[in-house]
Order: structure tokens, then C-alpha cells, then sequence
């Protein structure tokens, strides 16, 4: 079960920073 909540909060931290880096600087988090 900890295997799964690992691999979606990473899935999602890495969804964020792409968003971000496409967003431009200062425009993210």
C-alpha cells in the first residue's frame, strides 16, 4: 500500500513540475 501512495505523490510531483517549467518562471507553486 505505501508502494502505491510513493508512486502517485511522485506521479504528481513530477506533473506539477512539468506544468510549472511549461507555465514559466514565477508562474508556478
Amino acid at each position: 500500500m505505501l508502494e502505491w501512495v510513493i508512486c502517485i505523490v511522485v506521479v504528481i510531483a513530477i506533473v506539477f513540475f512539468i506544468c510549472d517549467r511549461f507555465k514559466g518562471p514565477g508562474m508556478g507553486l
